[in-house]
C-alpha cells in the first residue's frame, strides 16, 4: 500500500473528495486506509459512518447486544469502565463467548498501587462483585433464535471452504455491529466517563485485535482516551526496589507498603529469602562460581555420564568459602568446600556414544542432550549429578571425553552480590490472598528484585524457573543457571531439601528445568 498512501498524502485534503473516493473503493485494505487518512485530516475524531447493516447481521447484532445488556446488569457493578467481550474457546463453543465487566473502582484501585500503565485492562480477570471485576458467559443471557444462530456460525468456521470464509466475515461484520451499539452514549447503564466496549470476535486472549476493532470502528480517539484513563498514579522511578530494600527487611516493607500492601512486615518475613546473585568478575577478581569451559571433578571421580552411555555437560563450580550470605533468615551453607554440577542437556564435545553408528558432529554442531526437564536425582547413571568436593580438598580440571579441538563454550567467573528476593512464582500475590490490585503491586515489586542487567544466574533465594511454577516448599535452591540457556530461552535448577541440606545429605539433591 505505500503507493496508495503516497496518492492520499498528493491529495488536496479535501474531505468531501475523499468521501467520494471511499464510496467507490472496494479494496477492504484501501478502504481502512482512507478512513485513517480522514480522521488525521479530522484532528482524531472523525469516524466514517458505517455502511447499511444487512438483515442478517442487523438482527444478529442486536440479539447478542441485548444478551451482553442483561449480562452486565446482572453482574452488579454499577460503574464498569469497560466491558470486554472474547470468545470462549476450550471445550466449549466460540460463540457466544464470555464477558468482563470491570468496575471504575477496580481500574482506580490498579492505577493507585501498580506502575505499569494499563495494569487494570491487562488483569481483568474472573471475580466477584467484592474484587471488581464479573465474569458472565453470553449463552446464559441470549434469546433461543440468536443462541442457535451464532453456534451455527462457530460451526461453519470450523469448517472448510466458502462456507467457513463468509461465516468468518459475518461473525466479524456482528461483532463490529455490537461494538457500535455498546459504545453509543447511554449505551451501558451506570458506565463512567471513558468508558470503551472492547469485542474480540473470536479471539481468546489477548487486547490487541480489541482495541485496533474499536479503532476501526470508533475511530482513535475514544480508545486514546479510555487508555488515558487507565495511566498509572505510581511513579514508576521511585517504586522500584532500591539498594536497601534489597539488602534490608524493613526498607523492604516499606517499599510494599508504599503501594498500599496490608501486613507488608508480615509479607517481608513469610516471604523474603536472601539470595546471591552470580554476576560476572572483574579482572583479577578471585570467583565464587565457574561456568561452562572444561569442567572439574572430584579427584579420582570419573566423568559422569548417563545408563545409556552419554557424557554428561559441564554446569558450573561453586566455592563456598566465597558463597557466605549475611542477611538473616540465609541457609546455613557449608563453611568451605565445593559443589559441582553437570546435566545432559547439550553435550560440548559433540559426541553421542549412544549414536554411535551415526556420523558424529564437531564441536561447533551441539548434540542435543536428553534431559527433559522433570526432576531427576542425584545418583549415578542420572541425567543431572552433583557432586561435593569437602573442605581441605580441591577439585581437579578435566576435560570432557571425546573432546576434539577448542572447547565451544568459554569459561565463565562469577562473583555473589547478596540480596533479598520475594517469592516470584506465577500469581504469588494472589496466592497470598491479596486483593487484586495488591497482588499485581506485589508480583511487580518482586519481578524488580529479580529483575537486574546482571544476568539471571542465583544461588538461594525465591527464585523460580523460566515459567513461574512455585517451587517445592521445604526445598532451598542451589543453582539457578540461566547462563546454560536450557534448550528455548529455559534454566535449568538443583535443589534439596532443607533437612537434608543441614545434614549435608547430597544424595537428596535434584535437578529440574524449564524452557522459555
Amino acid at each position: 500500500m505505500p503507493g496508495f498512501a503516497a496518492d492520499l498524502r498528493s491529495e488536496d485534503d479535501d474531505l468531501d473528495l475523499l468521501e467520494f473516493m471511499l464510496e467507490d473503493e472496494d479494496d477492504p485494505e484501501r478502504v481502512l486506509a482512507l478512513q485513517r487518512h480522514m480522521d488525521q485530516l479530522d484532528g482524531g475524531h472523525r469516524v466514517t459512518p458505517p455502511p447499511p447493516e444487512p438483515e442478517d447481521v442487523s438482527a444478529l447484532a442486536q440479539g447478542l447486544t441485548v444478551a451482553i445488556l442483561r449480562g452486565v446488569a446482572a453482574s452488579g457493578i454499577d460503574d464498569p469502565f469497560v466491558v470486554d467481550h472474547r470468545a470462549a474457546g476450550g471445550d466449549d463453543p466460540h460463540q457466544p463467548g464470555f464477558v468482563r465487566v470491570g468496575s471504575a473502582s477496580f481500574r482506580d484501585a490498579m492505577r493507585a498501587s501498580v506502575a505499569a500503565d494499563g495494569a487494570a485492562l491487562e488483569r481483568l480477570f474472573e471475580g466477584s462483585p467484592e474484587t471488581g471485576v464479573v465474569t458472565f458467559r453470553v449463552a446464559e443471557f441470549c434469546d433461543p433464535r440468536t443462541l442457535a444462530e451464532l453456534r451455527r456460525l462457530d460451526d461453519d468456521q470450523r469448517l472448510g471452504g466458502d462456507r467457513r470464509d463468509d461465516a468468518a466475515a459475518l461473525t466479524e461484520a456482528v461483532a463490529d455491529g455490537v461494538l457500535r451499539r455498546l459504545n453509543a452514549p447511554g449505551a451501558i447503564p451506570g458506565a463512567v466517563e471513558n468508558f470503551l466496549m472492547l469485542g474480540g470476535a473470536g479471539k481468546t486472549y489477548g487486547w490487541e485485535e480489541g482495541e485496533a476493532r474499536a479503532r476501526r470502528v470508533l475511530g482513535p480517539a475514544p480508545v486514546e482516551t479510555f487508555r488515558a484513563s487507565l495511566t498509572s498514579r505510581v511513579d514508576a522511578d521511585a517504586a522500584a526496589p532500591t539498594v536497601d530494600a534489597r539488602r534490608d527487611r524493613a526498607a523492604l516493607a516499606r517499599t510494599l507498603a508504599a503501594r498500599g500492601l496490608p501486613d507488608a512486615d508480615a509479607l517481608v518475613r513469610d516471604h523474603a529469602e536472601p539470595a546471591l546473585r552470580l554476576v560476572e568478575a572483574r579482572a583479577g577478581e578471585p570467583p565464587a562460581a565457574i561456568v561452562h569451559g572444561r569442567g572439574v571433578l572430584p579427584p579420582g571421580e570419573v566423568w559422569p555420564h548417563t545408563t545409556a552411555g552419554r557424557a554428561l555437560a559441564f554446569l558450573a563450580a561453586l566455592d563456598l568459602t566465597r558463597l557466605q550470605p549475611t542477611i538473616d533468615g540465609a541457609p546455613p551453607l557449608p563453611r568451605a568446600g565445593w559443589m559441582l554440577f553437570f546435566a545432559d542437556i547439550d553435550d560440548p564435545t559433540g559426541y553421542d556414544p549412544a549414536r554411535w553408528n551415526e556420523p558424529q558432529p564437531t564441536p561447533e554442531e551441539w548434540a542435543q542432550g536428553e534431559f527433559d526437564g522433570s526432576p531427576a536425582r542425584n545418583v549415578p547413571g542420572s541425567e543431572v549429578r552433583m557432586f561435593w568436593v569437602p573442605p581441605g580438598t580441591e577439585p581437579v580440571a578435566a576435560d570432557p571425553p571425546g573432546l576434539r579441538g577448542r572447547l565451544p563454550v568459554p569459561e565463565l567467573r562469577f562473583v555473589a552480590v547478596e540480596q533479598l528476593t520475594l517469592d516470584d512464582a506465577y500469581g504469588a500475590g494472589e496466592m497470598f490472598d491479596l486483593a487484586p490490585a495488591h497482588a499485581t503491586a506485589y508480583d511487580e515489586i518482586a519481578g524488580g528484585l529479580r529483575a537486574r542487567q546482571e544476568g539471571d544466574d542465583w544461588v538461594l533465594g525465591a527464585v523460580t524457573g523460566v515459567q513461574g511454577h512455585p517451587t517445592d516448599p521445604g526445598t532451598v535452591l542451589l543453582l539457578h543457571l540461566a547462563s546454560v540457556e536450557f534448550q528455548d530461552g529455559g534454566a535449568i535448577q538443583f535443589r534439596i531439601p532443607a533437612d537434608a541440606l543441614a545434614a549435608q545429605d547430597w544424595t537428596q539433591v535434584y535437578g529440574e528445568a524449564s524452557s522459555g
